[in-house]
């Protein structure tokens, strides 16, 4: 059912030392059948390289990006190319890179917002010019050649043109993929959206099923990515948004191992105007972040996102291998955050970017782990968070705080990885920035040595049918401020000016109430920490499949105050259902 308001109220106790435990949010992808699907040979990745930002590249830069491609699995780039004056020599170029390398593959993908439709020669010249070379990818004699948008275009007529075999798979409209000009078809969008705008809801898999029923069987290319954030004014491109992103990247991945489509393509490997770029930064070549002095470079320099690499990693291995969930070899924290709130204003001439209210105010960690571990994320002046989280991969979040970022992954008492992230969240901007910082701790995939943690104070018993409160720990002396990538250490005691041990309690809250994809259950109350009454600030419950259909919250509360609270619906489409017309109270 979608809302009854017989929510069942429960009582639970959580605590851990000098940290709070804090929700954490997963979803079940939804188990559709799928249209049979043609062979095209082994599941393949790749990853869409823009060309036409690169003009400035030699063999060597294309060496580097390919080897840390094909490191984390990818098998080729997909070569977004236009009709620069500079096209052909790099092209000459990635592909002596890609010989040179060995083991990668490439294909050219023509962006029609360059090339003509009624262009056939220029496409086959571009074709028979690069069919015979080593790195060229082919499915069985077939020279692999795809687009960004150009719907309908000939492709039989630029193959007799080219005088070579095509195996086209273009990012066209569904309903043009039943032409005999394509081969295979591309869903070129991977975020939240509905007529190409931003909207508050998850992404699905129901476009990728769409693009399958079009192809009638013919095989399916899916995009993966991990962002979408551009903030290009009206002097060069006025492109102003950003999609909903906050847990894209994991969600997405997990989504498509279900799927289990012919091809993956990550959007992108360099496309930094549109920040969801998973290659190496170009600090060194400002050329390549586009639009100029008051474009990307204004928010791309300093803004490392290699390490989504990490995170693609097991999900490529899963993928190839036909597995239902991600395969992790060693222990990993990729961390990511923006360095503002999205409600900070700032001093930039380009206004706020549409989108932005979707975003949510937190620090997110993606741990990547053999065995259970707990997560300690401290964000800026606030209390730490620590998560419990399960072997495998897990998107986990805490809220925003301004100053240092600092992040731990706990087992059996020790700290096994430990660092702080390499940019502080900041209260003052001049540029709407929501480019997010992306990093990784230090500490070699658990094999550094353990640093002491804290002993956790002893566990009352809960009390049943109400919340139970214990007091918060005192707090300690802080550790010494590592450098970024630090080396493991001592798990982070709450900041000097924490509250008082007396001032706040942490108080579980527990209900059961069955949902439908996308939905969600909050809580809101009487006090600033539930949000005033505000749904738009309200506590939002986990679960997932091993409690489904209880939803667990942990929420530090002011001590020896009473409340009252009531429990939301919030769906995947906006609606908001309170809890019926009693409301829970606290002595």
């Amino acid at each position: 059912m979608r809302f009854s308001a017989s929510f069942t109220a429960l009582a639970a106790f959580a605590s851990t030392a000098s940290a709070l435990t804090l929700p954490l949010n997963r979803h079940s992808a939804n188990n559709s059948t799928i249209v049979a699907r043609q062979d095209a040979g082994p599941k393949q990745v790749f990853a869409h390289f823009m060309l036409g930002i690169v003009a400035s590249y030699t063999v060597a830069d294309w060496e580097q990006d390919i080897n840390q491609a094909k490191n984390i699995g990818i098998d080729g780039f997909a070569l977004n190319s236009g009709t620069d004056t500079y096209t052909r020599d790099q092209l000459h170029n990635a592909y002596q890179a890609a010989k040179n390398v060995g083991g990668f593959k490439l294909f050219i993908s023509f962006d029609f917002t360059s090339f003509s439709k009624d262009d056939v020669n220029g496409v086959a010249g571009y074709i028979k010019e690069f069919a015979g070379e080593e790195a060229q990818l082919k499915i069985g004699d077939k020279v692999f050649v795809s687009t960004f948008y150009g719907d309908n275009f000939p492709f039989r007529a630029a193959e007799a043109a080219a005088g070579v075999p095509l195996f086209a798979c273009p990012a066209w409209g569904p309903e043009a993929l039943a032409s005999a000009d394509a081969d295979c078809g591309f869903q070129w969008n991977s975020w939240p959206s509905e007529n190409n705008l931003p909207v508050d809801k998850p992404m699905t898999l129901d476009g990728d099923k769409w693009w399958e029923t079009n192809l009638a069987g013919k095989p399916y290319m899916a995009g993966a990515s991990p962002w979408f954030f551009t903030h290009f004014g009206t002097d060069t491109w006025n492109k102003n948004w950003i999609f909903k992103s906050d847990t894209l990247w994991t969600d997405r991945w997990q989504q498509l191992l279900e799927l289990a489509p012919q091809f993956i393509e990550i959007i992108t490997w360099n496309d930094y105007g549109e920040s969801h770029y998973i290659g190496p930064l170009r600090d060194e070549k400002p050329d390549v972040y586009a639009g100029g002095p008051t474009g990307a470079v204004k928010w791309t320099p300093g803004h490392d996102h290699s390490a989504w690499a990490t995170v693609a990693a097991p999900y490529i291995a899963a993928y190839k291998q036909g597995a239902s969930s991600p395969i992790v070899s060693s222990d990993h924290l990729v961390y990511y955050y923006r360095q503002q709130s999205n409600s900070l204003q700032c001093s930039d001439p380009v206004p706020t970017p549409t989108g932005a209210s979707l975003m949510a105010d937190s620090v997110f960690v993606t741990a990547l782990l053999t065995e259970p571990g707990s997560i300690i994320i401290t964000s800026g002046g606030n209390a730490p968070v620590s998560i419990d989280v399960d072997a495998g991969v897990h998107t986990v979040s805490a809220p925003m705080g301004v100053g240092k970022q600092s992040f731990q992954l706990v087992r059996g008492g020790n700290a096994i990885l430990s660092g702080d992230g390499y940019r502080d969240i900041r209260d003052s901007c001049d540029v709407y920035d929501f480019n997010p910082f992306v990093g990784e701790v230090s500490g070699g995939g658990g094999q550094s040595a353990p640093g002491p943690v804290a002993p956790a104070p002893e566990t009352p018993a809960p009390a049943p049918e109400t919340p139970t409160e214990t007091a918060a720990p005192a707090p300690e002396t802080p550790a010494p401020t590592p450098e970024p990538q630090s080396a493991p250490g001592p798990v982070a005691a709450p900041p000097a000016d924490s509250p008082a041990p007396a001032s706040s309690k942490s108080v579980s809250f527990s209900t059961e109430h069955e949902t439908v994809w996308g939905d969600n259950i909050y809580i809101s109350g009487s006090v600033d920490a539930l949000g005033n009454w505000d749904a738009g600030r309200a506590v939002m419950l986990n679960t997932d499949a091993t409690t489904y259909p209880t939803w667990n919250a942990n929420v530090d509360l002011p001590a020896g105050t009473a409340y009252d609270y009531k429990y939301i619906l919030k769906t995947s489409d906006g609606q908001v259902t309170w809890e019926g017309e009693t409301q829970h109270a606290t002595a």
